[in-house]
């Protein structure tokens, strides 16, 4: 390389690092720098929480299905628009309103009305609304009661409701309609809500209806109590003449007499005497009281079953119903338990029907009356078709027997036939009591107004009517059908097709045929309980008296 070559890459090289020194500002330069890009603000997000969710979170006292509501609802409100309540909102209100129709004290839904007359926020109404709608469907529903602090023979569970998923189908029809439909749908229950109404209008218009003095009225006599009863049963719709101020008793008025003992289960002599005078004087107030009692026991029911076939079985008004879809399909009269040995008040399916059933006696009525019977009457066992069974299971020869010393080790089975204390027909129900339905040869008593002389099952007047009626899908198992598999006397097991609830209730007020009301001499004394405890707080469950959980036939 030549000298001015040298010369030359010098020069280069030092205006390169010219170049660089100035395209490499300092932090004291004073170059002008290109701004960053712009870049778009994020949207602001409205993170107030709804008043509603707000109210639910501050306040304890709302129960845990109103806040399942609303949080399923997304917090907004229901009952409201803007400041005022909506057409469902005033459907509601008047629903809880008029809680005495349905036999429930208005007094214990006033939270909304005073949220109201408060000027509560438009939230705070909503909610306390839900909130006591909640409480009245539970009421309604299922009853104020649990029905075990009514006796202890009430072994029936309180049926499970879901309030938010009722107030939610309710909303869906733009009508509003259904939210005035909470009440049970069973007929007994609809049947003592429209004697309620009557009743009620009954008390408002008599204050005091009169009372009759004389101990014995009866006809062609002559008494200034007369007037009195003529009142008295036109009231209550049994007199239907026109003649009230008459002072004899005539043969309109003994009609009458024999119509009212017949709704009370009084022998229908058409004669005033001390037990129809002392029916005749009950307060309209105390009669009110009974059906309202009376609508607490039917919510204990669970209506679920209600579209299928059921049968119901009123203990206080000795007779069982055969119902399809709310239909009333059978009404048989019914011998129910002692008082000394009640029939427990469950509810539990058919199991299946046995023609020309056996019967196992039980221990305790061994016990308590077979013994003393064949002590009495050592020809008894073999009359009434029995086979005697020592501790072992071996067989007893009836003449060679020691009942006074080794009874209570015997067991003894009476073989099916006429004398058969289940009948020729027996209804087996799944329970822990020992309780099912069946015939009986004791078919006198059947004439008797008040029937309770069983150990606790249910004998019936009509057996082969109500089992020819549960297997009714089948033209084999008609009335005549059973009756010829009776006659064979083969015993026969019959297994049901469709699960068949039976449901065993206590209604001293019950709506008989032609819709009259009738009101049973509450032989097991449940009501004064039961009225008790519908006016006060439950706060203790209540010592009752024991139950035996072994029955008779």
């Amino acid at each position: 390389m030549g000298a001015s070559t040298k010369v030359i890459m010098g020069l280069l090289a030092t205006c390169l690092t010219s170049i660089a020194v100035v395209a490499t500002p300092s932090p004291s330069s004073t170059a002008v720098l290109l701004p960053p890009p712009v870049q778009t603000p994020p949207e602001k997000v409205d993170t107030v929480e709804p008043a509603i969710k707000r109210l639910l979170s501050e306040n304890k006292k709302y129960s845990s299905e109103t806040i399942s509501f609303y949080k399923e609802n997304g917090y907004i409100p229901v009952w409201t628009s803007g400041s005022d309540l909506n057409k469902f909102g005033q459907i509601a209100l008047d629903v809880l309103k008029d809680a005495a129709s349905e036999g429930l004290n208005p007094e214990n839904y006033t939270q909304t009305l005073t949220a109201l007359q408060n000027k509560l926020s438009a939230e705070e109404i909503d909610i306390i609304l839900t909130n006591e709608f909640i409480h009245y469907i539970d009421d309604i529903r299922v009853g104020q009661i649990p029905p075990s602090h009514a006796a202890r023979i009430i072994k029936i569970i309180s049926p499970k409701t879901v309030p938010v998923k009722l107030i939610q189908e309710a909303l869906k029809e733009s009508s509003g309609e259904k939210l005035r439909q909470m009440a049970p749908d069973l007929p007994d229950y609809q049947a003592l809500k429209k004697a309620l109404q009557h009743y009620t209008k009954l008390v408002k218009e008599n204050t005091d209806l009169p009372q009759i003095i004389k101990k014995t009225l009866k006809v062609g006599e002559k008494d200034n109590d007369v007037p009195k009863l003529r009142v008295i049963l036109q009231t209550l719709g049994d007199y239907k003449g026109v003649d009230i101020t008459s002072p004899t008793f005539d043969k309109e008025l003994e009609t009458a007499v024999k119509q009212f003992q017949k709704r009370y289960f009084i022998n229908e002599t058409g004669v005033v005497s001390d037990q129809t005078r002392k029916a005749l004087n009950t307060p309209l107030k105390d009669l009110l009281n009974k059906i309202i009692i009376n609508m607490e026991r039917l919510r204990w029911l669970p209506d679920e079953n209600a579209d299928n076939k059921h049968i119901l079985v009123n203990v206080a008004g000795y007779e069982v119903k055969a119902y399809t879809k709310n239909h009333l399909d059978l009404r048989i009269k019914a011998i129910v338990g002692k008082v000394a040995t009640k029939t427990p008040l469950f509810y539990a399916p058919m199991k299946n029907i046995i023609i020309n059933p056996s019967w196992g006696v039980p221990h305790s009525i061994l016990m308590r009356d077979k013994i003393p019977k064949i002590l009495q009457d050592p020809g008894y066992v073999q009359r009434a078709g029995f086979t005697i069974y020592n501790a072992n299971g071996e067989t007893i020869d009836p003449d060679q027997a020691d009942w006074a010393h080794e009874g209570a080790s015997y067991r003894l089975r009476q073989h099916p036939g006429a004398r058969n204390a289940l009948g020729r027909i027996k209804l087996n129900i799944e329970n822990p009591y020992t309780i099912y339905l069946h015939g009986t040869p004791e078919e006198k008593l059947f004439q008797k107004i008040v029937r309770n002389y069983s150990s606790g099952c249910i004998r019936l007047e009509d057996p082969a009517a109500l089992a020819s009626w549960v297997l009714s899908d089948n033209e084999k198992y008609s009335v005549e059908g059973l009756g010829k598999m009776v006659n064979k006397g083969a015993t026969v097991t019959v297994p049901l097709k469709e699960q068949i609830n039976v449901y065993f209730t206590y209604q001293t007020v019950w709506q008989g045929e032609d819709e009259t009301l009738f009101f049973s001499p509450d032989a097991y004394n449940l009501d004064p309980t039961l009225e008790k405890l519908l006016k006060i707080d439950l706060k203790n469950e209540p010592k009752e008296e024991k139950i035996s959980k072994t029955r008779l036939a």
